[in-house]
């Protein structure tokens, strides 16, 4: 993430003082972007080939653990290096010495490409409760795996960009070290169309002025209501923002929610 940063001069020459196998590596993470599966993935895994025997990996993971990111998964792969499964390191040592990986390994895998979104990794992560996401090229060849410790910190930044969506501040987490105009251009919008409903609202005010005039106590119930409307949409924004960060709200379904929180909201009012 560091030397995405950096200017491509400044970067080449970080890179030259690295060994040439890790600047390599650095160098095919930086092709992807960095909030896909790709750019926080990590290469450093425990794959093994599924004709080997159990007593053959364990003697594998003992020599290799170091230098994986996670040894608490191993995945199986052919010849081409192919995905095929995988197994945990419990797994491995509750089974018999002289079975072979493939008649042990679990075929259902979940795996992403990395193009994938790191949100929607976080997501798989959490549905289906796995300590890491292999990443698969469209092939079917193993390129890294991204660990739940990477997802912890997309979850943080996710989350803060949904809490700034949802006050109409945008969406960038540097918010508060950009420069006072552009920070100012950025909540704009959204207090745009706050003022616009406002000068609706006076419009709507202004066509029951003889009533308001008849039977002054009525105006004392104008800042009321108001702000039950202004709260009634806080929730509602709240909701439908945060459905969506989670997957709870699918979005080919937007309309049929969006339709729903106005009739929650009408019989509110």
């Amino acid at each position: 993430d560091l030397l995405d940063e950096l200017p491509d001069e400044l970067r080449e020459q970080v890179l030259a003082l690295m060994k040439k196998e890790d600047a390599a590596e650095v160098e095919e993470l930086l092709q992807y972007a960095p909030d896909s599966a790709g750019g926080i993935m990590s290469p450093d895994f425990l794959a093994m080939d599924k004709n080997l025997k159990v007593s053959e990996a364990i003697q594998k993971v003992q020599q290799l653990s170091e230098e994986a990111e996670m040894a608490f998964y191993i995945y199986v792969v052919d010849e081409n290096n192919k995905l095929q499964g995988v197994l945990s390191l419990r797994q491995l040592l509750m089974n018999a010495a002289n079975k072979q990986l493939s008649n042990i390994m679990e075929t259902d895998v979940v795996a992403v490409v990395p193009e994938t979104d790191q949100e929607e990794v976080a997501h798989i992560v959490s549905r289906y409760n796995i300590m890491a996401v292999p990443v698969v090229d469209h092939e079917g060849v193993i390129l890294g795996i991204v660990t739940v410790d990477d997802i912890v910190d997309v979850i943080r930044e996710e989350a803060t960009e949904d809490f700034l969506r949802m006050v109409g501040a945008g969406k960038d987490r540097e918010i508060l070290l950009k420069p006072v105009l552009q920070n100012a251009l950025t909540r704009l919008p959204w207090l745009v169309a706050s003022w616009v409903g406002g000068i609706l609202a006076m419009f709507v005010i202004s066509s029951f002025e003889e009533e308001l005039a008849k039977v002054i106590i009525l105006a004392g119930f104008i800042p009321v209501i108001i702000g039950m409307g202004g709260n009634i949409g806080t929730q509602s924004s709240t909701i439908t923002i945060r459905g969506l960060a989670t997957g709870r709200v699918n979005i080919k379904r937007i309309w049929s929610f969006i339709g729903k929180q106005l009739q929650v909201g009408l019989l509110l009012g």
